[in-house]
């Protein structure tokens, strides 16, 4: 969800109708909002986060950890999740500076009581290090590549049929 589509002014009310008509559970939604987004944030912006929070959809700041968001500003957003940014997972020895900020954002996430995924995750040592920091989500081209939605429920039916 980018910073265009809370400007607008309707994202609470268009996800209220969209999950009015497909039937989807609210807590089934996750929306993301870009971690640079979140510099331009304005009290109204907060306001309809904290609507679509209120629903029930579940917020996440994608590509944290690339340095625009200012940590303070994580207390005043109703999100649940962070998206940890794949920059910090580029190098996956634990000696690297990335897997360090990795380590940290755990314990912060930890802290704060959200989930910490980790996007990018291209290969098997990125895989194996985070899990060992105790990410527990991970995403990326190492699982599979991405799918445009036609492949995706044929992947469904298929796991269905399974």
């Amino acid at each position: 969800m980018g910073q265009r589509a809370l400007h607008r002014g309707d994202i609470v009310a268009t996800v209220s109708r969209l999950l009015a008509e497909t039937g989807l559970p609210p807590g089934c939604l996750e929306l993301a909002l870009a971690e640079r987004d979140l510099m331009r944030t304005s009290r109204q912006d907060l306001d309809e986060l904290d609507a679509l929070h209120a629903l029930g959809v579940r917020l996440a700041i994608d590509g944290f950890g690339a340095g625009q968001c200012a940590l303070a500003t994580l207390n005043r957003l109703p999100v649940g999740k962070l998206k940890l940014d794949h920059s910090l997972i580029a190098d996956c020895s634990p000696a690297a500076a990335g897997m360090a900020m990795v380590r940290a954002v755990l314990g912060l996430g930890q802290g704060l009581e959200m989930t910490v995924a980790a996007a990018g995750v291209e290969r098997r040592c990125q895989e194996r290090r985070l899990r060992e920091y105790g990410c527990g989500q991970v995403q990326g081209g190492y699982f599979g590549p991405p799918l445009e939605p036609e492949a995706f429920m044929n992947l469904l039916a298929c796991a269905k049929k399974g």
